[in-house]
């Protein structure tokens, strides 16, 4: 209230402010609005913080779809409009409100400070007054307010409240910002960021599925669990949905990766993902129908001098001779757009290919070789398909010939016929015979020639050798050979038998048992050994002559083999000449002899072997020159003919040892070979143990055992010396194995194991070897053992002395492997799979594999020793080998193997490739059953005709009287029991029975007992050969081929009964 009182009149100058309560009063003023305005921006900002806190708190628990959380910002907004106007009014302070509340704090001031203000500021509103009185006033209050300033108007600590707040919630807000990852998203999603609690995310979908695959469908879910998923699918656009289970991969929250499976995809598909957050467009993925080769037809033109007509039918069942025209077609199940075709060999070139319709047709020259065709094709729809097959091409075989007479190592008069009977087989047809023969060294001559007329797979011929003719005498000798040549075009095969000698003999002469031997007056026992040795060198060296084809390691092995026999013989040869003419005289002949072995040597050395060959035919017709000297000497009797005796048994035992102690040689480096293996194997059983028990004292941390327990397990570093050694032990026994004699596969497993072994050591290198790696060491060693000992079992069967017995253990396998190869195929196709990884099913596929491949190896070897056989026998194992080979069926196993490694999907292809190899290894097994009821008849025939000339001879024996009839009879007892030689190769009873012969002979009963042996064997074979003959044919007690056989058989046997 103003102290004038107020009348109209006329304005008045303000009156000049003479103090500072004015200014201090403004600064309050100031101050006062300062401070308002802060207390309501804090206040704003900390409602902000709740109503934003709250609707953080909201959306994190109930995480509010975008429609909400925009009304919560608007309701947000209208609150802070709210309390802005609710603050309005009270942030309007002006200066009469200053002064209100100055005049509230300072009471003493009266109304001056009022009065005061408002003649400053409002003079028109009062009453004039006196200026001095005025004056006065200003004065005395400023006066007051100097001596007692005027405080703050408004108290400061709502500031500070509101300011704490605002810092304490921006504290808790920004650490659990950072700390929880969910309140980030909170924050984000009230900015209204694109983020979720949950991230989803989709892996990326196929464009395109092949018929009967699984689509796959991968979520990635993060942060919190999804609520639910949802994958639907349908075939056509307008079709109901179907739904895809969700699957968690661990957690049965529906959290990290979910898998969902749509099975066996035959249509195209729409697809649609519901996972919150994540909603996608529905996605069409295509299926695209497979491209496959459905058959595959061949049409062989095989050579025009096979004689065979045009065969069409399946590839997989037709013969296809070398030298054939092949028209393949492969019938896919819809049209392909290309073709495209490999074939292994690449020197084999197709011609173009045409595609017709869903079929392709190429054709293909065959040359000698097996040919593996692979065909790319591509459809249209970009659907790609690789598909191979064999074609197991048969090849033209040499022709086979072999004389049936006379005996290997005959003897004749000069007086007498030679009949010479052979006979010869070929696969489609023997074009030339011819029978040489060459007196001495002398020239070679024909004997006899067959026509075309004559030509055909199997002929048998015989013909006669006058020896008057010939104008021959002892001691000549006559050599000869026969050379057959098939009718393949364009080059034809030529085949040539071994070397065979008849020996000009006496028209008299008398035999005696004398020095434990049984021998003809007259004889040097040695230097017929001596004759004998040369011929068995000069056929060795024939066969390398008539070698077409030889690699330079094969001809630098025969070089040195026959050039180290020839030295050997060439000493022998010496030793004798040098005792003779020491003791008789100069003997011309045998000198002549040495000289033509030295350049026999020089010339094998230089691996001049025509030349060689030449030598040694010198050689040996020096030494049967000799036998004439020689003759003369041991038949006059007196001191020189005792001297040469003398000298014969002297130099008995430095004559090289017959071929029997080669094989006896070969048989026990088998037996070392397969200890060594055998051997290897314990060590690493023995190292698998000792790695466990290191493995477990590591472990445990013991490095020394407690008190009374056993030494200490080896350290690691022991260990992988140990393995270190091994390896290198296996190494060297691979190189022994690589020599040839063992086959392919031997070398191969072995240089496996020793790779195993060696990965063993690797494992435990380190200084400080962990579990897993002592894990790994023990497999690799368990592995190499397990290789090892398999590898051993195979050598014995392998190399086994019976050829029936390797027959049927090849039967056997194959039937076995089919067996499980089947059975294990069913198992992958079936629900059992699902419990079966593909790591495991590639090692046992493997093992099945590696079973093929020793299967292949011991048909190989089968094939190698059937040209010991009858030809039916070779001809029947060819022919079966050729049309099933185990090879492929290896190859085709070790395929499956290769795609079970790729995993699961590749399973039911790996299951097909099985099953194929399963079908083609029992037709295997059949045809090798086939080979064994061929080998029925002839082998019957052979022992049925060795038991009738023993017991023929066991008569002739008994029936014996004089000496020489005696001695007459042993001679050519001996001689039997040297032909049944290729018979004791295969039969270790007989061969046991001949060796014993020799040691006999000493007397006429001793050696009825040696003969009735080999006789007794002889039954036996017989015997067995009828059994098996009747079990494999199960017709009847005899089946109707052997009945003329057996019935030979029983005649004979009474008549030796009798």
């Amino acid at each position: 209230m103003s102290i004038a009182e107020p009348a109209p009149r006329s304005p008045s100058r303000p009156i000049p402010m003479p103090g500072t309560h004015h200014q201090r009063l403004d600064r309050l003023k100031h101050q006062e609005r300062q401070r308002r305005f802060i207390i309501c921006v804090l206040a704003l900002l900390s409602s902000l913080v709740v109503w934003i806190g709250l609707a953080a708190t909201a959306d994190f628990y109930l995480e509010l779809t975008s429609v909400l959380r925009l009304v919560l910002w608007g309701c947000i907004v209208m609150a802070v409009a709210t309390v802005f106007v609710c603050f309005r009014g009270w942030l309007s302070f002006d200066s009469i409100d200053a002064v209100c509340q100055a005049e509230n704090t300072r009471p003493e001031l009266g109304q001056r400070l009022r009065t005061s203000y408002d003649y400053q500021h409002h003079p028109d509103s009062v009453s004039a007054a006196d200026p001095e009185l005025l004056g006065a006033l200003e004065t005395q209050t400023e006066e007051q307010v100097v001596r007692r300033p005027l405080a703050p108007l408004g108290k400061s600590w709502p500031i500070g409240a509101l300011a704490g707040f605002c810092l304490l919630a921006g504290f808790v807000w920004l650490t659990v910002f950072v700390i929880s990852p969910a309140w980030r998203v909170a924050s984000g999603r009230l900015l209204f960021l694109p983020l979720h609690y949950s991230d989803v995310e989709l892996e990326t979908l196929p464009e395109y599925l092949e018929q009967g695959d699984d689509l796959v469908v991968r979520l990635r879910v993060a942060g919190r669990p999804l609520q639910s998923a949802l994958i639907r699918y349908r075939t056509s656009a307008d079709g109901p949905w179907s739904e895809a289970p969700v699957t968690p991969e661990a957690e049965t929250l529906l959290l990290g990766e979910l898998t969902a499976v749509v099975p066996d995809c035959q249509d195209d598909l729409e697809l649609q993902i519901l996972a919150r957050p994540l909603e996608t467009e529905i996605q069409r993925i295509a299926v695209r129908l497979p491209l496959a080769v459905q058959q595959w037809n061949a049409s062989v033109k095989p050579p025009a001098y096979t004689g065979l007509s045009v065969d069409d039918g399946p590839a997989d069942g037709l013969r296809i001779p070398e030298g054939s025209d092949v028209e393949l077609s492969a019938r896919y199940n819809r049209p392909p757009a290309t073709v495209e075709v490999d074939l292994t060999p690449t020197t084999t070139k197709p011609s173009a290919t045409s595609v017709s319709d869903a079929t392709a047709k190429f054709s293909i020259e065959i040359a000698d070789n097996s040919v593996d065709v692979a065909l790319h094709a591509r459809s249209a729809d970009g659907v790609a398909n690789d598909a191979s097959m064999q074609l197991n091409v048969i090849r033209d075989r040499a022709p086979v010939i072999k004389f049936l007479s006379p005996e290997p190592d005959a003897e004749a008069i000069a007086t007498s016929e030679l009949r010479f009977t052979l006979e010869a087989f070929d696969d489609y047809g023997v074009g030339t015979v011819e029978i040489r023969y060459r007196l001495d060294d002398g020239p070679e001559q024909t004997l006899w020639t067959s026509s075309a007329d004559e030509s055909a797979a199997a002929m048998a011929h015989s013909v006669t050798l006058p020896l008057e003719e010939l104008d021959v005498s002892f001691p000549q000798a006559i050599t000869y050979y026969a050379v057959a040549v098939d009718n393949r075009a364009p080059q034809p095969q030529r085949t040539t038998s071994e070397l065979r000698f008849i020996d000009i003999r006496p028209f008299s002469r008398d035999y005696e048992f004398s020095d434990s031997q049984c021998n003809c007056q007259g004889e040097c026992l040695k230097l017929e050994t001596l004759i004998k040795q040369q011929r068995q060198i000069l056929g060795q060296t024939f066969v390398v002559t008539q070698t077409a084809d030889r690699r330079p390691a094969d001809a630098s092995r025969a070089a040195e083999q026959l050039s180290s026999q020839q030295a050997e013989l060439l000493e022998l040869t010496e030793t004798l000449t040098a005792a003779l003419e020491q003791k008789v005289g100069p003997m011309p002949t045998l000198t002549l002899a040495i000289d033509w072995m030295t350049d026999a040597v020089e010339d094998l050395q230089s691996e001049a072997f025509e030349t060689g060959r030449k030598d040694e035919e010198k050689a040996l017709a020096n030494l049967i020159a000799a036998r004439r000297n020689l003759r003369k000497i041991l038949k006059q009797g007196g001191s020189q003919s005792k001297m040469v005796r003398q000298i014969d048994q002297n130099l008995k035992d430095k004559v090289r040892k017959p071929p029997q102690d080669r094989k006896e040689k070969q048989e026990q480096q088998l037996a070392d070979v397969r200890k060594e293996l055998e051997q290897l194997a314990k060590n690493q059983e023995s190292f698998c143990q000792s790695a466990g028990a290191c493995k477990q004292a590591a472990s445990s941390g013991q490095s020394a055992p407690s008190t009374g327990s056993a030494e200490p397990p080896p350290s690691a570093d022991e260990l992988a010396k140990q393995q270190q050694r091994d390896h290198a032990k296996a190494r060297e026994i691979q190189q022994q194995l690589s020599s040839g004699r063992f086959g392919e596969l031997a070398p191969q497993r072995v240089g496996q194991a020793a790779a195993s072994i060696q990965s063993s050591a690797e494992s435990l290198s380190d200084d400080t070897p962990k579990e897993h790696d002592y894990d790994d060491a023990i497999k690799q060693a368990a592995a190499a053992a397990e290789q090892l000992r398999q590898l051993s079992d195979h050598l014995a069967q392998r190399h086994g002395p019976n050829f029936a017995d390797k027959l049927a253990a090849a039967k056997r396998n194959a039937e076995r492997l089919a067996d499980d190869q089947k059975r294990w195929s069913q198992s992958l196709s079936d629900s059992q799979s699902d419990d079966v990884t593909p790591s495991a099913a590639e090692t046992e596929q493997h093992k099945l594999a590696a079973r093929g491949e020793e299967l292949a190896d011991l048909t190989d070897q089968l094939l190698a020793e059937s040209t010991d056989q009858e030809w039916q026998v070779q001809d029947a194992l060819a022919k079966t080998l050729a049309e099933h080979p185990p090879q492929r069926s290896a190859a085709a196993i070790k395929a499956a193997a290769m795609k079970m490694a790729t995993g699961r999907r590749q399973f039911d292809a790996a299951s097909a490739d099985g099953m194929r190899a399963s079908e083609s290894l029992k037709r295997l097994a059949a045809g090798l059953h086939r080979v064994q009821q061929a080998m029925g008849p002839a082998q019957l025939e052979t022992l049925t005709q060795a038991e009738q000339r023993a017991a023929s001879l066991l008569k002739e024996l008994r029936r014996a009287n004089s000496k020489a009839q005696q001695t007459i009879a042993a001679a050519e007892t001996n001689r039997f029991a040297q032909s049944l030689a290729p018979m004791a190769a295969n039969d270790a009873e007989l061969a046991k029975a001949i060796e014993a012969l020799p040691e006999l002979a000493t007397a006429p009963t001793s050696l009825v007992e040696g003969l009735r042996a080999i006789d007794e064997v002889l039954q036996r074979r017989i015997q067995e050969a009828v059994l098996s003959g009747v079990i494999q044919q199960a017709t009847g007690p005899v089946p109707p081929e052997y009945v003329d056989m057996v019935d030979d058989y029983y005649r004979v046997l009474s008549e030796d009964v009798e």
